[in-house]
């Protein structure tokens, strides 16, 4: 059962990151609102820190603090790597704008976490 469970935290998240990948080479239409770049790399590492956070948390036994930096920085990375991807689409640019959005998408994501409660009292599966 509790493997079970952790592959599926692993699973989610592994899902997730392959959204974002065909999302990241998707051409992106003349017709969006021009903010939505921005939000949408916002909500979308926003919902991947959250995902890698439950799945860290699941698998190693270490404490809110340094789970939630795991979390962020494997987020930031992936962020990082679908920016260089997108430098291979002719259609798509690389921004440092968009993985700035991407850190604080996971960070504050995990924060909203902690203020709802997960990670209190040893408790953030």
């Amino acid at each position: 059962m509790i493997r079970n469970s952790l592959f599926k935290k692993w699973l989610f998240a592994g899902i997730w990151m392959v959204v974002i990948f065909f999302l990241s080479i998707m051409p992106i239409g003349g017709g969006l609102n021009p903010n939505w770049p921005r939000t949408g790399h916002f909500a979308e590492y926003a919902i991947l820190g959250a995902l890698l956070g439950r799945a860290i948390a699941a698998t190693w036994n270490i404490g809110y603090i340094v789970c939630s930096a795991y979390a962020i920085l494997a987020a930031t990375a992936y962020g990082i790597l679908m920016e260089f991807v997108q430098l291979l689409a002719p259609w798509r640019s690389f921004s440092i704008e968009d993985m700035t959005m991407d850190f604080f998408g996971a960070a504050t994501a995990l924060v909203v976490l902690r203020l709802l409660g997960w990670g209190k009292d040893g408790v953030h599966k």
